[in-house]
């Protein structure tokens, strides 16, 4: 599955984004569900969407437009450096990913 970087922002951004308008409904929400679970909903199982925190299910079933991408950019961009680190801080784990894969640490030497 696919995920947009903008789910990693903090509650507080996306409460923001709600309230000024940032976010568009995710057009295929089919598409984040399994066969099986279309399945098991077709034949009157519980919805998966239902079970979910609100902030999930927020994430999952919105994203940020083009104009909320901007509009969240630009006010991160105008955070002082505290709060901006503080807001960017679920990112750390996907930077340090992406930097242990584009670069590795070199092999110990035996």
């Amino acid at each position: 599955m696919s995920v947009d970087l903008e789910a990693y922002y903090s509650d507080a951004m996306w409460d923001r984004a709600v309230e000024r308008g940032w976010l568009e409904p995710v057009a295929d929400l089919a598409g984040l569900l399994s066969t099986n679970l279309l399945n098991q909903m077709a034949a009157g199982g519980t919805n998966p969407f239902s079970e979910l925190e609100e902030g999930d299910a927020l994430r999952l079933q919105q994203k940020f437009g083009d104009r909320g991408k901007r509009q969240a950019s630009r006010a991160i961009g105008r955070m002082r450096q505290v709060e901006a680190e503080r807001e960017l801080e679920n990112f750390r784990p996907v930077i340090e990913k992406l930097r242990a894969h584009l670069f590795p640490a070199p092999a110990a030497a035996e």
